[in-house]
This record gives structure tokens, C-alpha cells and sequence, in this order.
């Protein structure tokens, strides 16, 4: 990030970065939750609904997953590109959580600790091996 973004105390559209309010991305800049929230509200507002994930086990870790408030049918992708969902799961402070949970209850649809169901059955498969 240069000096003078690092300066800026506003995203461009004017939403104070505060720790609640800003991440960093992987290049180091700086990235406003609430623009992001709006962007994919905007993006929900033009997709079809997605269906509902399974119901939770235990919901303590999802108040906490950098996934709450997105477009859930970023996590079931019809198709085999699901970059958007991988990206947010990559911040996600909650990742590994999330991720067992998918493992422990078998869940074989969408987007889950940030990897697809074909790789969440090949780290099963390993995890197996290994015990």
C-alpha cells in the first residue's frame, strides 16, 4: 500500500476505515466491508435465489465468518468457478471452523472452509489414510 492511500481515513465512497470497517486484501491494499456489503447486495438483487445451506451444529463461529451477510449463492456455484466465494474465505478469521464443520457433518454441496466438495472429500480421504 503507498503513503498516500495509507493516509486515507475514507474509501472512496466515503466509509471511515476502522478495524471493523476494513481488511486488507492479498496485495497489501485496503478494502471497505461496507462497500463490499453493498456490492453484493447489489449482485444478490440480480441472481436468482440460492439454496439454503444445511442447518447449523453450532452457530458461534458463523457470527464471525467474514461470510456473514454475503450472497449465499456464491457458495453453491452452478458452475465450477466459485473464485468470489474462495476469496472470501481466504480472510475469513473463522476458516478452519468452518471447515470441519463441512467435514464432520459430510456436507457435499458448495463452498465450505474455502475449498469445493470434490477437494473437502480428497482432504477426507487423506485425513483417513493418515489415521
Amino acid at each position: 500500500m503507498s503513503a498516500r492511500d495509507a493516509a486515507k481515513v475514507e474509501c472512496p465512497a466515503g466509509h471511515k476505515y476502522t478495524p471493523e470497517n476494513t481488511y486488507i486484501q492479498a496485495k497489501g491494499s485496503r478494502r471497505c466491508r461496507a462497500c463490499n456489503r453493498e456490492q453484493m447486495q447489489a449482485k444478490r438483487a440480480q441472481q436468482k435465489p440460492a439454496p439454503t445451506p444445511p442447518a447449523p451444529l453450532e452457530r458461534n463461529w458463523r457470527d464471525q465468518a467474514e461470510c456473514l451477510g454475503m450472497d449465499v449463492g456464491l457458495f453453491f456455484p452452478t458452475n465450477q468457478v466459485a473464485r468470489a466465494a474462495k476469496d472470501a474465505c481466504r480472510r475469513c478469521p473463522v476458516r478452519q471452523e468452518c471447515l470441519e464443520w463441512a467435514l464432520e457433518t459430510d456436507t457435499t454441496d458448495g463452498i465450505w472452509g474455502g475449498l469445493s466438495a470434490k477437494a473437502r472429500r480428497r482432504l477426507a480421504a487423506e485425513r483417513k489414510a493418515v489415521a
